[in-house]
């Protein structure tokens, strides 16, 4: 099954519409991914409020399009300029766009696993997952990016090492961006 046909299409969509594409639903796609899915990304970005009624792009959804991201992530981070929360809104984004940060443990292996729950818990911040991924990747800066800081705390080098490329690109456009 292509890919367009199983994948959420708001990111596609926000890019023809930046591309001049007035018309999104008539698109002459390859394999078109049905006017069902293309209506509901539509509905996602006008939510978002990327498009406007008429399913034109606003001047938010062209500031959200500058990201590599999935609108939704790409609003969280323009909104977070205004909150005053954006190094750790940027920081979360940069995490949930990698693979899982944890190094995986088999519960048979309980010594293993209950060390690994303990330092979790150790980052952990009562009722938010994501708030204790930011505080891991905040200890890690501490650390001043140290791989033994990684390895003793069972982290994933690889996915930790995309997540701050990640941020740091998203830092650089976050500083273009206008709105």
């Amino acid at each position: 099954v292509p890919e367009i046909l199983r994948t959420n299409l708001c990111s596609t969509t926000l890019t023809l519409l930046n591309l001049g594409i007035k018309n999104v639903i008539l698109f002459e796609f390859i394999e078109s991914p049905g006017k069902e899915s293309l209506l509901f990304a539509l509905k996602q970005l006008f939510l978002l409020k990327a498009v406007d009624k008429d399913a034109q792009l606003t001047d938010l959804g062209r500031e959200m399009n500058r990201f590599p991201l999935e609108p939704s992530y790409a609003k969280l981070i323009l909104a977070s300029n205004f909150y005053k929360c954006q190094d750790d809104m940027v920081t979360l984004v940069s995490i949930l766009s990698t693979e899982n940060i944890w190094i995986p443990v088999a519960a048979r292996d309980e010594n293993k696993f209950a060390k690994l729950e303990d330092i979790r818990k150790g980052f952990s911040v009562d009722n938010s997952d994501h708030l204790t991924l930011v505080n891991v990747f905040h200890s890690w800066k501490d650390s001043r990016y140290s791989e033994g800081f990684l390895q003793k705390n069972f982290l994933l080098f690889r996915a930790m090492k995309q997540a701050r490329k990640i941020r740091d690109q998203l830092f650089e456009i976050s500083d273009t961006v206008s709105y």
